[in-house]
């Protein structure tokens, strides 16, 4: 069985009576990325159902590059911009803030007295 076929199988977007979830556990190199986005790709329309993409490792679902891609060549970047909505774990947004207020104050400290209230 291919990775297209099992998730056809098991996310059967049209049957109302399947639950969709599928934990997709396979080794490395075998395109589960490549089908996953594909089928978001091709079944974010079908149905009013909701697809969502859980994953523990964020390069697991490269949203802003590979899945925009199958938008982009058929000219429907308006869609994915609407439809597709990424949300960060919690350890990526204090990442993403740690860098940005290391940048924004480089010397800022627990001893600054002139930012207290």
């Amino acid at each position: 069985m291919t990775i297209s076929t099992l998730l056809e199988k098991y996310c059967d977007i049209a049957n109302s009576e399947k639950t969709g979830l599928l934990l997709l556990d396979l080794p490395t190199g075998l395109g589960k990325t490549y089908e996953t986005l594909k089928f978001i790709y091709d079944n974010y329309q079908k149905s009013n159902k909701k697809i969502i993409f859980l994953t523990e490792l964020k390069k697991n679902l490269p949203h802003n590059t590979a899945l925009k891609n199958f938008f982009k060549k058929d000219n429907r970047l308006a869609d994915f911009e609407n439809e597709v909505v990424f949300i960060n774990s919690n350890l990526y947004c204090v990442l993403e803030n740690i860098i940005l207020t290391k940048t924004i104050f480089p010397t800022l400290s627990k001893k600054d007295k002139s930012l207290e209230l």
